[in-house]
């Protein structure tokens, strides 16, 4: 009878729950009754990116899982939100649709850890948000929301410190041992530290949307720009569209090549059609996989350089209004 009992209590746990080798994310969210919105995971925890429905304000997503993993929604207004996922876990994320800064994630330690530090930077300014970060990062040092906020605070920024990433890097590596995706992201940040101004533009051959070789030497003898970005990314898309502003006004004495993260050529080709963009983009469908990710240390998007007639990279992962001012100085 006693046994009995354990299978029939095991059974309803196992109802109400999620597979161990799974994760799920159920949500709610206030003001908004159906939509869609995108989830992607830079860490492997899925391969390229999914769509989550939401109808009658609920939404629920379940992947399967066999190690902790770092999953991102991306929301209609291109705002995302971590989740930290694991094995047999269900986080539960909840919030208001016109709040998106305020949504709250629980279900473990690690979601609780990253919605109080939300909570703490809310109506802070960007130098006192790095701080926290940091201070954080050095005070859990074997907690996936480490690695997130050391990517986003100090990698994926205008004024990105190398540096300092690098430092807590190793701290990182040190304290989660088999953490590939760190070890991966060192190697990246090695890469935007040789990338820096006055460094040599690396050699490369890849082929274009319509199959066309490009390589390194065809952007000799005048002033390139180079540009990261990817469909999901709005602010990426954003800056290329300047970009173009920008070929308009130079023309031929400005060269641009674009380097697509997407995972599909008919999502890169659709947004290149829609904004009638015409010089060389790169798409060859491998995203963070992609030789060109380590060939260039990419490991932000958006990302882009400006590159000498002669080789050489003179600015790196400028905003808009800088990488504007900086080509019209040179070609004025």
């Amino acid at each position: 009878m006693r046994y009995l009992y354990f299978i029939l209590s095991t059974l309803v746990l196992v109802s109400c729950g999620v597979r161990g080798n799974h994760f799920k994310i159920e949500g709610k969210f206030r003001n908004l009754n159906q939509g869609e919105f995108y989830v992607y995971s830079p860490d492997g925890g899925i391969e390229g990116i999914d769509t989550i429905s939401v109808q009658g304000g609920e939404f629920a997503y379940e992947a399967p899982l066999d190690k902790p993993a770092t999953f991102v929604l991306v929301f209609p207004n291109f705002s995302e939100q971590p989740v930290f996922a694991a094995p047999g876990v269900t986080a539960e994320v909840k919030g208001d649709a016109s709040h998106l800064k305020e949504i709250e994630v629980s279900g473990s330690d690690e979601n609780e850890l990253m919605t109080n530090f939300l909570k703490q930077i809310l109506h802070s300014s960007p130098p006192e948000a790095v701080k926290a970060a940091t201070g954080l990062i050095k005070e859990n040092p074997s907690s996936l929301v480490s690695g997130y906020l050391l990517n986003k605070y100090l990698i994926q920024t205008s004024t990105p410190d190398y540096k300092t990433a690098l430092n807590l890097i190793d701290l990182l590596i040190r304290n989660q041992k088999g953490n590939g995706h760190l070890i991966h992201l060192k190697s990246q940040i090695e890469g935007l530290c040789r990338g820096l101004e006055k460094a040599k533009l690396p050699k490369f051959s890849a082929k274009n949307i319509d199959g066309v070789l490009v390589t390194d030497n065809e952007l000799r003898g005048k002033y390139t720009v180079i540009n990261v970005w990817a469909s999901w990314n709005f602010d990426s898309q954003s800056i290329q569209r300047q970009i173009q502003s920008l070929k308009r006004q130079f023309g031929g004495r400005l060269t641009v090549l674009s380097i697509n993260m997407d995972l599909s050529k008919v999502a890169c080709k659709e947004v290149l059609s829609r904004d009638s963009i015409r010089w060389n983009n790169i798409c060859d469908e491998k995203a963070w996989n992609s030789p060109l990710v380590n060939t260039f240390g990419i490991c932000t998007v958006p990302d882009n350089f400006i590159v000498s007639p002669d080789g050489h990279i003179i600015a790196r992962n400028l905003d808009m209004t800088a990488l504007k001012e900086r080509v019209e100085t040179l070609l004025k």
